[in-house]
């Protein structure tokens, strides 16, 4: 009876070790949009956090112990375990990791696998029971593929449910035009700046924070369009070819703006013209009536060949439709004037650098494009506030120079 008491303690501080890295792991598969060729590829980087050396010594440990003594084994196992689970290394995140109901689901799917080898091993020998456990833990990182493939279907389903519901919304706005923004640089900032000019006169939609995938745009087009919104400003991101023509598939642009070209996500697209390919799908999927923004500054976008109807904008009025001079930049913000083509707009804004100066550009270009005034425009500008961590002022007292 104390040695079934012992074992049940046993494997319950294993699972609650194992669940601090199943969370690691969930986490840089979320960050990897669920690939698992990128996450792959993290695993082979980080083969010392995989396997770590301290851990597989305490397991082997364990393992050896429980050969000569069962109760010692499993004891001692618990106080090594807690010594693994209290030192556990804390990794730095940039982003945290987003408790959806996918990652709840892989939850589950851990918790069922983990108790069936528990029970079903436990019940020819404790010992087996206890070296299947901890060979199960021990592969964390890798089991974790295991389940993403096993949740596949599920997860497959569920998305067609909530793309097919997406549709549906957007066919039933028929008036709703539709944005789309792409580039390897400054597109987040860019629909920031559309939405705010547009909203002068539009009812906005855009897609939140870095929603830039499918499903996130899927799921702001379920949980936040309404048939009043007039106009859906869409990021689209990408980490393969095809990503972007996925997205163009769903929404079907009326407007492209393309901010910029570079070297991007290499370890996935592998070249710079895949780059160019994939940035392109947006191009070349705005309808027959559309028009495409590009970024003349942007060398990468001039050796493109745009067939579609396209307005160039930049800082030079070299070729450009619309362009921005006359700049100055203090601390307080920018003041510089933009060329349109029914004359100059001068214009005030809080945001910082030649960067953003060109993203209002391109917003301007929309802008006017869509019918908005001259007073409409330069409200918007107003308006703008820096999007966090993005060339954004940031004072600080003198001594906070000094730490």
């Amino acid at each position: 009876m104390l040695e079934q008491i012992l074992v049940i303690c046993l494997f319950l501080i294993l699972f609650i070790y194992l669940n601090k890295k199943i969370r690691n792991s969930f986490h840089i598969l979320q960050l990897e949009h669920y690939q698992l060729e990128s996450y792959n590829k993290w695993i082979k980087n980080h083969i010392n956090i995989v396997f770590s050396l301290k851990e597989i010594l305490i397991f082997i440990i364990i393992i050896s112990i429980s050969f000569i003594n069962l109760k010692i084994a499993i004891v001692l196992g618990i106080l090594l375990i807690l010594v693994l689970y209290i030192t556990f290394p804390k990794q730095k995140e940039k982003k945290p990791l987003v408790i959806t109901n996918r990652i709840k689901r892989m939850y589950i799917t851990n918790t069922i696998i983990f108790l069936l080898i528990a029970i079903l091993t436990t019940i020819f020998d404790f010992k087996i029971g206890i070296i299947a456990t901890i060979i199960y833990t021990c592969l964390a990182y890798i089991i974790v593929e295991l389940i993403n493939i096993i949740n596949k279907p599920i997860e497959k389903s569920i998305q067609n449910k909530f793309y097919n519901s997406a549709k549906r919304k957007l066919k039933e706005n028929e008036n709703l035009k539709v944005i789309g923004i792409t580039g390897s640089y400054g597109k987040t900032s860019t629909k920031y700046i559309v939405s705010t000019i547009l909203e002068q006169k539009y009812n906005v939609l855009m897609t939140p924070e870095s929603y830039n995938t499918t499903m996130g745009v899927v799921r702001t087009i379920n949980e936040h369009m309404k048939p009043e919104h007039q106009i859906f400003v869409c990021e689209m991101g990408a980490r393969h070819i095809g990503d972007i023509k996925e997205i163009c598939d769903l929404v079907a642009p009326n407007y492209a703006i393309l901010t910029s070209i570079g070297p991007q996500h290499l370890d996935t697209f592998k070249t710079l013209e895949n780059v160019k390919k994939t940035k392109m799908e947006l191009v070349d999927a705005i309808k027959e009536d559309g028009i495409a923004f590009v970024n003349e500054e942007d060398e990468n976008i001039k050796t493109i060949s745009i067939t579609k109807k396209n307005i160039k904008y930049g800082l030079t009025k070299e070729n450009c439709e619309y362009y921005a001079d006359n700049i100055q930049i203090t601390e307080k913000g920018s003041n510089f004037d933009i060329h349109t083509k029914d004359g100059i707009i001068s214009v005030k804004t809080k945001l910082l650098g030649s960067n953003n100066i060109i993203n209002i550009v391109a917003a301007v270009s929309i802008a006017k494009e869509l019918g908005l005034s001259d007073e409409e425009i330069k409200l918007g500008i107003r308006m703008l506030k820096p999007v966090p961590h993005r060339l954004e002022l940031i004072r600080r007292r003198k001594w906070e120079h000094y730490h």
